[in-house]
């Protein structure tokens, strides 16, 4: 061999697939969520009233309340065909910037109010009048997320995440005998 070669060592061949790529983990278990029998009374009326299921989260020890509400699926197309303009524009341009849009725009659809105070309400589907054709009421509501800071951003999409995790809880719970006790 020369002297500036260098040697290549074979490698052993994995014997399995497993060696190549590990064994999928088994998905980890959706957190569980406390649901009282209030949540369960207000989830059946909005199931059957075809209305939204609201709720109010707190933070910093209830000084900061935050209420949420489920989407229909018209807003949930909304947010997708807005998202389908960021990507022509060029604004969402790739996988994780995609996601992070959508993720806002969920939350800004979803948040009704801070403290009380609503949600930008001048920015509804019905009042906000467009001044961009790339942009409806879904990315202006998300815009006014932008203007916050990243820590008060992620506090509250850390409840948001906690409120549909529960929605889901509940979805899934409508099916088991035990969900609803009957009053006598």
């Amino acid at each position: 061999m020369a002297e500036n070669e260098i040697e290549l060592v074979p490698l052993d061949q994995p014997a399995t697939l497993n060696e190549v790529v590990p064994a999928a983990q088994k998905p980890a278990e959706r957190p569980k969520h406390p649901v009282s029998a209030e949540d369960k009374e207000r989830f059946f009326k909005s199931f059957l009233d075809d209305s939204p299921y609201h709720e109010t989260v707190a933070l910093f020890d209830n000084r900061v309340k935050l209420e949420f509400r489920t989407l229909n699926v018209k807003e949930n197309y909304e947010i997708f065909n807005q998202i389908d303009l960021d990507r022509k524009s060029g604004k969402a341009k790739n996988e994780d910037s995609y996601l992070m849009e959508i993720v806002q725009y969920r939350l800004a659809v979803s948040l009704v109010s801070v403290n009380g105070k609503p949600f930008a309400p001048e920015l509804d589907r019905d009042a906000y009048t467009p001044s961009d054709a790339n942009i409806s009421y879904v990315s202006a509501k998300a815009g006014q997320l932008r203007a916050w800071p990243v820590y008060k951003l992620a506090g509250v999409f850390n409840k948001f995440n906690e409120f549909e995790e529960k929605v889901q809880q509940l979805t899934g719970e409508i099916s088991k005998t035990d969900f609803w006790k009957a009053g006598v």
